[in-house]
């Protein structure tokens, strides 16, 4: 009876009737094949088959469906009895679809007046409830979306670093939690942000492991009243969050600023007359400080950014230009550079393309449309270690 009735609300609730829109022709019913009961019509229906006719005539007397039999008195199909929907609810302990919509008012009514991220979901769960449309996509129950918004909260005052598992033992009491859910959460951030890589929670100051910055070529620091010189130094400088965080620029007698994405390609990148950083990824609060600093220490220097000639190097370049509002110049990532290592070059995946083409309509990206174009027209990319600088 219970799995019956369940089925027969899970059509009610996917359908228009649920929602007030179809009022004539309503009809919600279920089809005893093989599909749905095949315990009913199946090779061994013998065994259950009593057993089922018994649960549909407890429920056709309670009045909570009407029966459709064939000639030979064989069930064809239950239909629910609209006019008692809210006791078949109650008959299987299940909640409405009004009450499931209240308890997911209360929820999002708890984290009003929060950050970015969370004012964000919330306005569209809000707009897609009040459109009846699904949000399986985004919560399966009222405990999952109370998590997704207390990470979103989280996320959106999270200013020191912290990996992912240290997050989610802190905030969601099991440091494997967050893994559960974190595909929807980066879903929700790539909608809210527009930004679309790999590992998208890094912006947030979520890392997987713990983060580094590496610098060579032309520069003086200050790091906790230690003066460190690049180039007496002669060797890459690695600083960690707290060192960058203690950071203070003496002297930049370089020509320009660099920004690599890659780590094997910022140690073949040449360093001369220059002030070369390795990012580690996707820069975040703590990156965009350090290159703040360097920028307000020295605004006359040209700062350009070097990468995969794909989509993820220029979502990561326009992502340094819009959050850093430094002016940063593409450095051999055009035609030229792809055309001089076309045998290196690899085809592109729809992913990609999809990911390009949303560049080709971002305005901030126009300087770049004739290398997206060529990509898109020969359905090729390149990565940044085939490049050989000098």
């Amino acid at each position: 009876e219970i799995k019956i009735i369940n089925l027969l609300l899970d059509k009610f609730e996917s359908s228009k009737v649920s929602k007030g829109i179809n009022l004539t022709n309503r009809s919600i019913s279920l089809l005893f094949d093989e599909k749905n009961m095949i315990d009913y019509v199946g090779e061994n229906s013998y065994k259950y088959e009593k057993e089922i006719e018994v649960a549909v005539v407890n429920l056709e007397n309670n009045q909570f469906v009407f029966v459709d039999r064939n000639s030979d008195n064989r069930i064809v199909k239950v239909i629910l009895n609209l006019d008692n929907v809210m006791k078949c609810y109650s008959y299987v302990n299940r909640d409405s679809l009004k009450e499931k919509k209240q308890g997911i008012d209360n929820i999002l009514n708890k984290y009003e007046n929060k950050g970015k991220l969370v004012e964000f979901f919330r306005s569209k769960i809000k707009e897609r409830e009040a459109s009846y449309l699904s949000n399986k996509k985004y919560f399966t129950s009222e405990n999952e979306l109370e998590e997704i918004l207390l990470v979103l909260d989280k996320l959106d005052n999270q200013v020191d670093e912290i990996s992912r598992r240290s997050f989610s033992a802190k905030y969601l009491k099991d440091s494997k939690r967050l893994e559960t859910i974190l595909s929807k959460i980066e879903s929700i951030i790539r909608e809210c942000d527009g930004i679309d890589l790999d590992d998208v929670l890094v912006k947030y100051n979520v890392y997987k492991n713990p983060s580094f910055v590496y610098l060579k070529g032309i520069g003086r620091f200050k790091v906790n009243n230690q003066i460190i010189d690049l180039v007496d130094l002669d060797s890459e400088l690695i600083l960690s969050s707290n060192h960058i965080r203690n950071l203070e620029v003496l002297s930049l007698d370089c020509k320009e600023i660099v920004t690599v994405e890659n780590l094997t390609s910022f140690y073949e990148y040449p360093s001369n007359n220059r002030c070369v950083i390795y990012l580690g990824g996707f820069h975040n609060e703590i990156r965009k400080k350090l290159l703040i600093s360097i920028y307000n220490f020295k605004p006359s220097l040209p700062f350009y950014h070097s990468g995969d000639i794909d989509a993820g190097g220029f979502y990561i370049l326009r992502h340094l230009m819009i959050d850093t509002q430094i002016n940063f110049v593409a450095k051999m990532m055009d035609v030229n550079t792809l055309c001089n290592y076309e045998n290196d070059c690899i085809k592109l995946s729809e992913r990609d393309r999809e990911r390009l083409g949303f560049l080709r309509n971002d305005n901030i990206m126009s300087s770049y449309f004739d290398v997206i174009d060529y990509m898109l027209a020969k359905n090729i990319k390149l990565e940044q270690e085939n490049i050989e600088y000098d």
